[in-house]
């Protein structure tokens, strides 16, 4: 059944927060303060399987659209917490850009200023092309797309800790004949042979959901409009430029013609939190 609401309409939001058992303070009071325009409810899962617990979520999601109940799903990682009002923040925009989905822009959690936000080629599922460090968001528009950031053709990779996606949009319920979903989490590895060193490589569950966005033509964006902060030690902020890295190091291989090689990116690609 199909909710449908002019845009800056009253939007009926699932907030979904996967967990393990504990949730940070400033998480906890973003949860509560999340809108004061739309209807939000919460729905918490618990479990130690990250990407089994985001697809409860996902699932319970797309049953309550099907059922009429909401128009929007919002996630929000237990670690991170927004500024108040964040999902006011995230919908406006989304009216505004008619996209499917807006990704909150995230630092991971050291001191070398990288976000879980970057691009990656077509076809390429074992690592980044490149991520972005805060330094780089910080010169791009508060809201962007891989064109945005000079790679246009490329797949925007972005994280699953705070985002927004519209379910009215039909991209999310697409399915192969055997029904199984095209837009779904998994945590793919593998561990390869060459040139007699064994490494593993890993693609994480956020960015094996946005490849499979880009395959579907969805309309991804990330942005900063929305400030947070990512807790381990202490908070890690969206919102200015730090960190000792200018730009992404370990994929500079890729990026950087004067740079160029072909050694590839290793598996600590993927060491992101």
């Amino acid at each position: 059944m199909d909710v449908e609401q002019p845009a800056g309409s009253c939007y009926s939001v699932l907030l979904c927060i996967p967990h393990n058992g504990s949730v940070m303070y400033g998480t906890a009071r973003a949860l509560f303060r999340a809108s004061r325009a739309h209807d939000v409810r919460i729905q918490d899962s618990c479990g130690s399987l990250l990407a089994s617990t985001f697809n409860q979520l996902w699932c319970t999601a797309l049953n309550a659209y099907g059922r009429g109940e909401i128009t929007h799903l919002a996630f929000l990682h237990s670690d991170i917490a927004p500024q108040d009002g964040w999902i006011d923040i995230l919908l406006d925009e989304m009216d505004r850009l008619d996209a499917d989905l807006i990704s909150v822009v995230s630092p991971i959690k050291d001191a070398r200023g990288l976000t879980s936000t970057g691009v990656s080629k077509p076809g390429e599922r074992w690592h980044p092309h490149r991520r972005f460090t805060m330094t780089e968001v910080m010169e791009l528009p508060e809201t962007f797309t891989a064109a945005d950031a000079g790679y246009d053709g490329d797949v925007l990779l972005v994280n699953s800790g705070c985002w927004v996606a519209d379910l009215r949009k039909p991209v999310f319920r697409q399915t192969y004949p055997s029904g199984l979903a095209r837009t779904h989490f998994t945590i793919r590895d593998r561990v390869v042979l060459d040139n007699g060193e064994w490494t593993s490589h890993v693609e994480p569950e956020d960015w094996y959901f946005s490849r499979e966005l880009a395959e579907l033509d969805a309309k991804v964006y990330a942005t900063r409009k929305v400030r947070l902060e990512h807790y381990g030690y202490y908070g890690f902020p969206n919102y200015e430029a730090f960190g000792g890295w200018q730009h992404d190091e370990q994929t500079r291989c890729l990026w950087d013609k004067g740079q160029a090689d072909d050694r590839g990116p290793d598996s600590r690609h993927e060491a992101r939190y």
